[in-house]
């Protein structure tokens, strides 16, 4: 740049003494201007030139080095401290001594304001023993993979530290964290307790026209007029501290939109909850590619890495999964993905790598029944069925726990191979069959099920259909769509596809029907169903895990109705081993008449 700026002055001396006048400086491009230089006779083989050039450009180096040592002794403080805290050792980083009873919010989180919101609005006051192990690791910006049961805070964890987690000045305007869950009325779950905090928030610092959506925004799948009021308040405010979103919905808005609209490009934290329900844990992340959340987090990963500054920490990532999860998940992570900074990462919970567990995967106040519903054409072509209770597993001894448990992936690809060569009329006629077995079960133990029914159909089956075959039942038949069970009648069927009950805790239901096995067919859809029930918290007590043992306390009941003519030995096989590897589940009688 000065050998530049001298050989054009050099050139406007020059014809400044040729016309005696003060010209402008010649413009020249670059090739112009090496041919000048080649061919000018007073630069050429010029040694006086040359010792000017370099001692001028030592005396600028020289000068910015002085600036650059004192501008670097003056802040040499804050540079030892962040590279003492970002060296720190995981466990140096854990300062919450979580053996402690009855912890609370504040003891992990210093804002005491969301605190004080969550407990009056929630009535959240201590944290599970899953949150607490969770928010040690969180405050000490420790990444994590965290398996646990059902019931026990996962989704709310995530979501209360993404609330307490401030934002870094350096990372500039942007959206702070972001949550991903499996379903939109996970995600309307989440809006209503978002709603219920700013609102406690509020009464303690009152803002006029403040709108919980500065706060935490939620992307879904709704209706037109829903949808349009989500971009809008996106519009709005495009960078809301937390943004809460299903992967597919984000995915769709990022492709048309792009990221001037959605400003995930400065992320300090990355949760997924339940990602076991968004991909297969136990298959190689290879076969995987082409799924929205595998896709989602490869493009936004990058996103973070290419506009990161260099001495920026890379973002936070918590993902939760159900037991049991095997340790190969882990081991794909760290082999075929580039999403977690592994000198800060530490997993949590018990990564299994045997088939059977050693805990109670299902609540211990949990029951399962079978119910087979055979059915027949009379002679006027009336569908009439007849229900039978299936024959309940005999536990093998303990040392055959392991060898009984096993088999599950080739069912899974038996299952998988039977299912795609069904015709659409096999399908519809399995449901008919299912539902006829519903009305004459609820006929019959009418006195058994006076309260609200939780029935939950395959994601492939229309709920809407099943509502309207259900027209018979003398009671209300609801679709669910995230509302609250407080709004629907004392006595009703609620209606749920198996994806849109995932993570959402049904306080006030003791009876589940899962028609037909395509809904439980492995082991982790198995036990997150069973986990659905909830008590006056919203949680499952965790004295109900446990040690496997024989204490049961049957509370709430779990049925599996499936046609008999399809249930075969390897059917049989599967749903014994759901049993087994839940913890050896107790069974009831549904019916009253056992299969021989």
């Amino acid at each position: 740049m000065i050998s530049r700026w001298t050989f054009v002055r050099r050139l406007a001396t020059k014809a400044e003494r040729q016309i005696g006048s003060i010209g402008e400086f010649p413009q020249l491009n670059d090739q112009q201007l090496l041919e000048a230089i080649e061919n000018d006779p007073d630069i050429v083989n010029n040694k006086s030139w040359r010792r000017s050039y370099y001692h001028q450009l030592s005396q600028l180096t020289e000068a910015l080095d002085a600036r650059f040592k004192e501008q670097l002794d003056k802040n040499m403080h804050k540079i030892k401290s962040y590279n003492d805290r970002i060296n720190t050792t995981i466990e140096s980083r854990i300062t919450v001594d979580i053996t402690r009873d009855k912890l609370r919010f504040e003891d992990f989180y210093p804002n005491k304001v969301v605190s004080k919101a969550i407990a009056s609005k929630l009535g959240f006051v201590t944290t599970t023993d899953f949150q607490r192990r969770l928010f040690a690791l969180a405050t000490g910006f420790i990444s994590t993979v965290a398996v646990g049961e059902p019931g026990t805070g996962k989704t709310s964890s995530l979501f209360v530290h993404s609330l307490f987690l401030r934002r870094m000045n350096a990372r500039g305007e942007g959206i702070n964290s972001l949550l991903l869950v499996n379903s939109g009325q996970q995600a309307a779950k989440l809006e209503h307790m978002a709603q219920k905090i700013f609102s406690g928030i509020l009464e303690q610092i009152p803002r006029q026209g403040a709108s919980y959506k500065e706060m935490a925004q939620f992307l879904y799948r709704a209706d037109e007029a829903t949808e349009k009021k989500q971009i809008n308040a996106l519009m709005e405010n495009p960078c809301p501290h937390v943004l809460v979103s299903t992967p597919q919905r984000l995915l769709d808005l990022l492709s048309t939109r792009g990221m001037d609209f959605l400003k995930v490009q400065s992320l300090a934290y990355i949760a997924v909850d339940d990602i076991d329900h968004m991909m297969e844990v136990s298959l190689p992340i290879s076969k995987q590619r082409k799924t929205p959340i595998i896709q989602l987090l490869d493009y936004v990963l990058k996103l973070q890495d290419y506009n990161r500054i260099h001495n920026e920490p890379h973002p936070q990532l918590a993902f939760t999964t159900t037991s049991p999860t095997p340790s190969v998940f882990l081991d794909e992570l760290r082999e075929n993905t580039q999403w977690f900074d592994w000198s800060k990462f530490h997993e949590m919970g018990n990564f299994q790598d045997t088939q059977m567990a050693a805990t109670n995967l299902v609540p211990k106040n949990v029951v399962f029944g079978c119910v087979l519903v055979r059915s027949q054409l009379s002679k006027s072509k009336k569908l009439r069925t007849d229900l039978i209770d299936m024959k309940p597993p005999l536990y093998p001894e303990r040392m055959d726990w392991e060898y009984a448990a096993t088999g599950e992936p080739k069912f899974l690809e038996y299952w998988k191979h039977k299912r795609s060569h069904m015709s659409k009329d096999i399908v519809d006629g399995e449901l008919q069959v299912l539902i006829s077995g519903v009305l004459k079960l609820f006929k019959k133990k009418k006195d058994d099920y006076p309260g609200r029914v939780l029935m939950v159909v395959s994601d492939e089956t229309s709920v809407l259909k099943t509502q309207k075959m259900l027209e018979k039942l003398k009671r209300p038949v609801i679709v669910y769509s995230g509302q609250d069970l407080e709004d629907t009648p004392n006595s009703c069927l609620i209606v749920a596809n198996g994806k849109s009950v995932a993570g959402i805790g049904f306080k006030n239901i003791n009876t589940m029907m899962v028609l037909g096995l395509d809904v439980v067919r492995d082991i982790h859809r198995f036990v997150h169903l069973a986990g659905r029930f909830r008590n006056a918290a919203g949680l499952v007590s965790s004295d109900l895990y446990g040690v496997v043992d024989d204490d049961k306390y049957p509370v709430n009941k779990m049925i599996l109705l499936a046609p008999d003519l399809a249930t075969g030995s390897e059917e049989r096989n599967q749903i014994s081993r759901l049993s087994l590897r839940g913890g050896l589940v107790q069974w009831t009688p549904v019916v009253g008449i056992r299969e021989k």
